[in-house]
């Protein structure tokens, strides 16, 4: 994510060296591991693919992740964002904030 400095300049929110611990901490602790430990309850918001990209071996394999995440938790819950990117925060903030509304007003 990114944010528009006093200047007026688009600068990244993560640092190089924060955005490495982030990468690291995931290699060191797979989601096979830490999310079996969740207890509260979680909400896995993934990107939907595009209809470019449905059906194909990428989408099929997220798909497969995220539903073997949901089983994984002891109190998940998944939304699909439709038809969207990576970021879905800067793609479809308004439908991002309001899963997560509903997600916390449950």
């Amino acid at each position: 994510m990114v944010y528009e400095d006093e200047n007026g300049q688009i600068q990244d929110i993560l640092q190089p060296e924060n955005h490495a611990q982030v990468i690291r901490a995931m290699w060191d602790e797979p989601a096979s591991i830490t999310l079996p430990r969740i207890v509260c309850p979680a909400l896995v918001v993934p990107a939907g693919p595009t209809p470019e990209r449905a059906g194909t071996e990428f989408a099929e394999t997220r798909r497969r992740m995220v539903d073997a995440a949901e089983k994984t938790l002891k109190n998940g819950r998944v939304y699909w964002v439709p038809e969207t990117i990576h970021d879905i925060g800067y793609h479809k903030p308004q439908e991002l904030a309001q899963v997560i509304g509903d997600f916390l007003a449950e």
